[in-house]
């Protein structure tokens, strides 16, 4: 992993926060909304960065990353459940209970 976007090769960040002319990208309308100005438009790009997040809220995307999990509510998990058929949860560790006959 990279410190800063700017210092990953693939991402277009360093177009969008500072202009930098790349061949193969052209900026898309939520970009554009920004601002008019492309200074101005870089540089309100750029705030969208300045966000701390919270270390549950980093937490909550480590654990989606690591167990291949959506990322969302406890409703948003249950509908992507029935969707697709796949758990979006973990199940209680250890063996099952044997139960009585």
């Amino acid at each position: 992993m990279v410190n800063e976007p700017a210092e990953y090769v693939w991402s277009s960040y360093r177009t969008h926060c500072f202009g930098e002319t790349v061949d193969m990208w052209s900026p898309h309308a939520q970009y554009t909304r920004l601002d008019s100005e492309p200074m101005q438009r870089q540089r309100c790009y750029r705030a969208l960065f300045n966000l701390v997040l919270e270390e549950k809220v980093i937490a909550e995307i480590r654990h989606a990353v690591n167990t291949g999990f959506v990322l969302g509510t406890g409703e948003f998990k249950r509908q992507v459940e029935q969707l697709t058929g796949k758990r979006q949860r973990l199940l209680k560790r250890g063996p099952k209970k044997k139960q009585n006959k």
